[in-house]
């Protein structure tokens, strides 16, 4: 199959170009910046930008499916760039698929689409929008996942993963998750919360991804959802691996979130660096323990594997290139 990427250089992207390439497809990729990382596949990467519809037309000619991974990802309240790139960008691809005969629109979303209440019922598929939701990220996804919903047709099938907490290898940038295991295998965080995430391994992800490519399916979205952790669970699990001790201080949230909002106001601080701020930690006080992947279960052979396995081979990632050092 000849399939088009966007979003490629980011962490699901990385692990999943090769799998393609390995089971035979026709990969291109768009590319906003000309990032190195990219080179190392061997395919036709494609300079654009998902609001321009001129280069997504020229990116996307000659293929017969698109995966679309490209987004802007925050964790802070407000942000009008998510709000554009990941509702207006999706609106112009799902365009230009249609106008070049694209078959099959694979999207990524997001857990946090879906409300999260009630908690003490099982999440899956069913769960109403997260539309009220107070993060623009979560409603740039919720109208993301409307309007590819809307378009899918006989002759061109929407389909949309909704991955929890994303952790795993081949994580260079690294990934918020990916940046929380490097500081605490250092021992840079000195207290923990309570709470949690569901976190499903990138390599799952992609094999998820995979399952969904080669033919057509009585449902348009999958949940991909791991095992929920504690953080706790997650520090003396790399304490283990051999990392510094796993923190003993855990402190309540309304403290964490009183330190987020003081370091959100301080001008030296950068954005990209807090770990937590108010829509982390939202996500983490009000964590679901019971996200169900019966569905990717049923129709992609979707097995998750252990949280244990996941982190163990995430640390060996960062130690073999020099991260945890």
């Amino acid at each position: 199959m000849k399939i088009a990427v966007t979003g490629a250089s980011g962490h699901i992207g990385i692990n999943l170009i090769p799998e393609l390439i390995k089971a035979g497809h026709e990969v291109r990729i768009l590319s906003h910046r000309n990032e190195e990382i990219l080179k190392e596949f061997n395919v036709p990467v494609t300079g654009g930008d998902l609001l321009n519809q001129e280069s997504l037309l020229r990116f996307i000619n000659g293929s017969e499916i698109i995966i679309h991974l490209g987004a802007v990802v925050t964790i802070h309240k407000k942000s009008p760039e998510a709000l554009k790139v990941n509702i207006d960008g999706t609106r112009n691809l799902l365009e230009a698929g249609k106008k070049t005969g694209v078959k099959k629109f694979i999207y990524f979303s997001s857990i946090h689409s879906l409300q999260v209440f009630p908690l003490d019922q099982d999440l899956d598929e069913s769960r109403p929008y997260n539309s009220e939701s107070q993060f623009d990220y979560d409603r740039s996804k919720v109208i993301g996942e409307q309007m590819v919903l809307k378009a899918n047709h006989e002759n061109f099938e929407t389909i949309i993963l909704n991955p929890t907490s994303v952790v795993g290898p081949r994580d260079y940038r690294p990934s918020l998750m990916g940046r929380a295991i490097i500081q605490l295998y250092r021992g840079k965080i000195p207290a923990l919360l309570r709470g949690g995430f569901n976190w499903v391994d990138v390599r799952d992800v992609v094999k998820a991804t995979l399952a969904v490519i080669p033919r057509r399916f009585p449902e348009n979205k999958f949940i991909i959802a791991g095992h929920w952790h504690s953080m706790t669970e997650l520090g003396e699990i790399i304490s283990e691996s051999g990392g510094k001790p796993c923190p003993k201080l855990l402190i309540p949230f309304w403290m964490a979130f009183l330190g987020a909002g003081v370091l959100s106001m301080m001008p030296f601080i950068s954005r990209e660096e807090q770990l937590f701020t108010a829509a982390s930690l939202h996500t983490l006080q009000n964590s679901h323990r019971n996200i169900s992947s019966e569905r990717a279960r049923k129709y992609l052979d979707f097995h998750p594997r252990s949280f244990e396995e996941t982190i163990a081979d995430t640390i060996k990632f960062f130690e073999e290139i020099k991260y945890l050092a």
